[in-house]
């Protein structure tokens, strides 16, 4: 009986340990069988308007399903290979069962987040891959500075703030790329480029006047720029860049050149008047005395920076009506200003040559004519004649030439001091040390006989 017993429960533990080990044979497939993911999701950074993907990578799916999903509010976009929802750029596609990708075109600043590739497993499994969606620069103009217009000796700053991802970052430079000029520790600093959003500047001085440009820039092309300009109002400074008394040789041309610098730009003329009037006389009504462009004034205006000007006229045919005081004449809301040149004449000299001659003797006449500058007295000649005799005449002394100068000093109220320079007022006088032999003997002859003629008078 107890042999039967022990058989019965052999029998019960063999039939018990073979359905165990079927049991745990059939639950570690079941356990090998489970899907899985077997890489995470890589997040990606896109720029606007481009295209994003994002992989899923997942092995022994079997009859489970893969679906994507918005993780910030959990919106369902795609379910296996079907995208649910109603938005055109989105697309699923999936290779071999194994990768799963989601795919947004056209990239949208909205679309930056995280995303969930889950698989329908109980309890779910699910993977999380984010979307960074780069923007280009962009500039405020609302929180940037606009145009700047400063005086002369004050301080100026020009703020510039854009906005992007990544952050922009903010670089100056002049547009006319001269350099940058700055005052540190009552130093003078150039550079060609500053970064930051803020550019200070003490002290304006009106080499820093110009346009700048603010330009934010990121890894996200294109760069944008914005241009702001620093005004620096002063007065006028008026310089004539020929010499202040100039001579002029008659019927030629001349130029003269006026530098002006100002800011405002200036309304700038030539006003033209003979010598000696005053400079209140002058300028009482100055537009009286405005020089218009004509075929004697030829008139032109050059700009060379924001303050430079040149202010040039072309006299044509110099001529004695043309001797004067020319004034440069620049203002603008700051000031006024004036600078003075003065133009005289020097006439060209003109040399005649005349030969008489009879049978015998010879004798040449030659007339000499002497020429000198023009200023405010009339032009002269001063001639010297020999006459014509029966016997040929004849000297190798030196003639003597003496010329005289007329420096005058000027001052013109409000205006420019200037030293005329010599007025040449030539005069030619002509000595002999002695006279011809003939000429001698007549004299000795008359001298004697008068001599005589007293002598018997007196006895």
């Amino acid at each position: 009986m107890n042999s039967i017993k022990n058989l019965f429960g052999l029998c019960l533990l063999q039939i018990f340990t073979n359905n165990f080990v079927n049991v745990n044979s059939e639950m570690q497939v079941s356990v090998e069988r489970e899907p899985s993911f077997t890489a995470p999701i890589e997040n990606i950074s896109v720029a606007l308007g481009r295209e994003a993907l994002l992989s899923c990578y997942v092995t022994n799916l079997g009859d489970f399903k893969v679906g994507w999903m918005r993780a910030a509010d959990q919106t369902v976009l795609a379910l296996q290979g079907r995208v649910v929802t109603h938005n055109s750029r989105y697309s699923v596609t999936n290779e071999e069962m194994k990768i799963w990708r989601l795919k947004i075109n056209n990239i949208r600043e909205a679309d930056r987040g995280c995303y969930m590739c889950q698989i329908n497993t109980t309890p779910l499994k699910k993977q999380i891959g984010c979307i960074d969606v780069n923007l280009p620069p962009d500039i405020l103009d609302g929180e940037s500075s606009k145009d700047v217009t400063v005086t002369e000796g004050q301080n100026a700053s020009l703020y510039c703030s854009a906005i992007g991802n990544p952050q922009p970052k903010i670089i100056w430079r002049r547009e006319d790329g001269n350099p940058m000029i700055f005052k540190v520790n009552n130093k003078t600093r150039r550079t060609d480029t500053y970064e930051g959003e803020l550019i200070s500047f003490n002290n304006v001085n009106r080499r820093q006047m110009g346009a700048y440009l603010c330009i934010a820039k990121n890894d996200v092309p294109p760069a944008v720029s914005k241009m702001i300009s620093l005004n620096v109002n002063f007065a006028p400074n008026v310089s004539i860049l020929n010499e202040k008394s100039v001579h002029v040789l008659e019927n030629t041309h001349i130029t003269i050149d006026c530098l002006i610098e100002a800011s405002p730009r200036t309304v700038s003329y030539w006003i033209k008047e003979p010598f000696g009037r005053s400079y209140q006389k002058l300028h009482e009504n100055p537009h009286q005395n405005v020089l218009q462009e004509s075929e004697k004034y030829n008139i032109s205006e050059s700009f060379h920076s924001y303050y430079k000007t040149t202010l040039r006229m072309k006299i044509s045919n110099f001529s004695e009506s043309d001797i004067g005081m020319y004034s440069c004449v620049a203002s603008n809301i700051m000031g006024r200003a004036n600078a003075t040149i003065h133009l005289y004449e020097i006439k060209i000299p003109t040399t005649t040559t005349t030969t008489t001659t009879t049978p015998a003797p010879t004798t040449s006449t030659t007339r000499r004519t002497t020429f000198a500058y023009t200023t405010r007295r009339a032009y002269t000649r001063a001639t010297t004649t020999t006459m014509a005799t029966t016997t040929e005449v004849s000297s190798t002394e030196p003639q003597f030439e003496y010329i005289t100068f007329n420096p005058e000093f000027n001052e013109i109220p409000g205006g420019d001091s200037y030293i005329n320079r010599p007025h040449l007022n030539v005069a030619y006088s002509t000595s002999r040390a002695g006279e011809s032999s003939f000429h001698h003997v007549c004299m000795l002859v008359v001298a004697l006989m008068s001599f005589t003629k007293l002598f018997l008078l007196l006895r």
